[in-house]
């Protein structure tokens, strides 16, 4: 399998067939997107962005390629640093929020009238 999707990779980068990258997107996907799910803990829709620009990115490095390496560690190298980029940018993004957040940012407490235990604890 691996010469086939091999081959159907060099089809792409060598000659342009966009066909043939169409097929390796297809045979491949399921096992990229796993693999990115699992680099990220499942994040939904992020790993989905992430495993489109790994195709992305995929597309537009073909030419740099070495055919006389396994095309596998290539694809999966590209996947892995794509998904760790994502975790820091949504890490990142998740810090500024939190930052600005004015809804986040501690209250008063609540005053109440004073109450006996049993009432305390019914009222929490």
């Amino acid at each position: 399998m691996e010469d086939t999707l091999k081959g159907l990779f060099l089809r792409f980068a060598g000659n342009g067939d966009t066909g043939a990258f169409d097929e390796l997107v297809r045979a491949f996907t399921p096992e990229l997107r796993g693999y990115v799910g699992k680099v990220i803990r499942h994040r939904g829709e992020l790993t989905d962005d992430v495993t489109q620009n790994v195709w992305l990115t995929i597309y537009r490095r073909a030419e740099s390629f070495d055919s006389a390496k396994p095309l596998r560690p290539w694809l999966f190298t590209i996947a892995h640093n794509a998904a760790i980029d994502a975790v820091r940018r949504d890490a990142k993004h998740l810090a500024v929020s939190l930052g600005t957040n004015e809804e986040l940012a501690p209250t008063a407490p609540v005053e109440r009238p004073a109450m006996e235990i049993d009432e305390e604890i019914d009222w929490l």
